[in-house]
């Protein structure tokens, strides 16, 4: 059973969402019901806002992997993590691939993980 209910929104912002859903092929309550869903699994709503605000900070992890994405393609393998260790770029990538958000990022990893892995098998 569905219910309407009236929500407060700025107009503006509205309007936004409602463009961004119909970009995206969404119903504009549609990702408001998923969000109401995921709250009601987590039973918590400072949960639910807290992670979001985490997922809102990925960017500088995205920032840091798309680094390690370059150096692996130019064939940098080591990087220095202390001055006298080195940590293999390869299984970062691999690690990383778990937790970045950016669809087209993960396309990226998995290309260049998989090049490499054609080029090794090749040999």
């Amino acid at each position: 059973m569905k219910k309407q209910i009236g929500v407060w929104v700025d107009a503006a912002v509205w309007h936004a969402y409602r463009e961004l859903c119909s970009k995206e092929r969404f119903r504009a309550a549609e990702p408001i019901e998923k969000f109401l869903q995921l709250v009601l699994h987590e039973k918590s709503v400072t949960s639910v806002l807290s992670w979001m605000n985490m997922a809102g900070k990925a960017e500088g992890f995205e920032a840091y992997v798309r680094v390690l994405l370059n150096w692996y393609r130019n064939g940098k393998l080591w990087m220095d993590v202390t001055d006298e260790d080195e940590a293999p770029i390869e299984p970062m990538l691999l690690e990383a691939l778990k937790h970045v958000m950016d669809p087209e990022l993960r396309r990226e990893i998995e290309e260049a993980l998989a090049k490499t892995q054609e080029n090794q098998s090749g040999n």
